[in-house]
């Protein structure tokens, strides 16, 4: 249990507790009292416009996605780049080690999800800072632009 954010209960709710890697800010509502809203428009705003630009960069790939329900990941159809000549679970890992290693490219890929067809791979675009997620774009339009030229 954490006693700061009881203590801060019990003394009628003066001071909000922000979590964080150490769980030590703190922030007074008397000089923020708006705080938590502008800062949650504001993380919906970026992970929305990270969504649009991620599903924008795979429409230009030509690369099918599920349209997202959430705003952290979303699921890519790569199934047309998987390697033919290996069975459908093997095929997923090699494809997965290709992006990992040729590309930079970490995503999850769909079996290790319980998803019922090899390909499918969830792009995470929320662990990233701006610059590493501006990179995986570049990356991932590299990867599709060079393997559509190889199928």
């Amino acid at each position: 249990e954490n006693l700061f954010t009881r203590r801060v209960g019990e003394d009628g709710n003066n001071i909000h507790d922000i979590g964080s890697c150490h769980n030590d800010t703190a922030i007074s509502t008397s000089k923020n009292y708006y705080w938590d809203e502008y800062f949650l428009m504001m993380s919906r705003k970026r992970l929305s416009n990270r969504s649009c630009r991620l599903q924008n960069c795979l429409t230009n790939c030509q690369i099918p996605f599920l349209k997202p329900d959430s705003a952290m990941f979303i699921w890519m159809d790569l199934s047309k780049f998987l390697p033919q000549e290996l069975a459908s679970s093997s095929s997923e890992r090699a494809l997965y080690l290709e992006l990992i290693n040729v590309y930079g490219l970490l995503l999850t890929p769909g079996l290790s999800m319980k998803m019922t067809r090899p390909g499918y791979f969830r792009f995470v675009f929320t662990a990233a800072n701006e610059d590493e997620f501006e990179l995986s774009l570049i990356r991932l339009s590299r990867f599709a632009t060079t393997c559509t030229k190889m199928h």
